[in-house]
């Protein structure tokens, strides 16, 4: 594993609750990972794009999710690909995460629970 900045990622918030140093560094370098995935591989945010600029702001969170329910972490581009499929399939979902959140926030915190399950519980039944 290359040296991250761990610090750079604390500071963000996502490494809070980790003790562990060792963690905090391969939790990092899980979200430098897509950092980088979604500065090279995403097209920038246009009004046509916003669909896909709403998945660029949950990827990182979902990152850190399941990071504590998956080890080793899953590849960036497997997980954003992932990602935007179940993005894409779940309209109902979406409208009802909607409907209950008092926030855009809420709103997508409440998606991103619901898509770390499905993974989890779809990596469970491989096993």
């Amino acid at each position: 594993m290359n040296k991250v900045d761990t610090e750079k990622w604390r500071k963000t918030g996502l490494l809070e609750g980790i003790e562990n140093e060792t963690s905090c560094d391969e939790l990092a370098f899980g979200l430098e990972n897509m950092e980088h995935h979604l500065l090279k591989d995403v097209p920038s945010y246009t009004k046509e794009s916003e669909q896909f600029a709403s998945i660029e702001s949950m990827m990182l969170p979902i990152v850190r999710r399941l990071y504590e329910n998956i080890h080793p972490p899953l590849s960036t581009e497997w997980l954003y690909n992932d990602f935007k499929r179940f993005y894409t399939e779940q309209k109902e979902l979406k409208e009802e995460c909607k409907r209950y959140a008092r926030y855009k926030i809420d709103e997508e915190a409440q998606f991103i629970a619901y898509y770390v399950d499905d993974v989890v519980t779809r990596l469970k039944a491989i096993k």
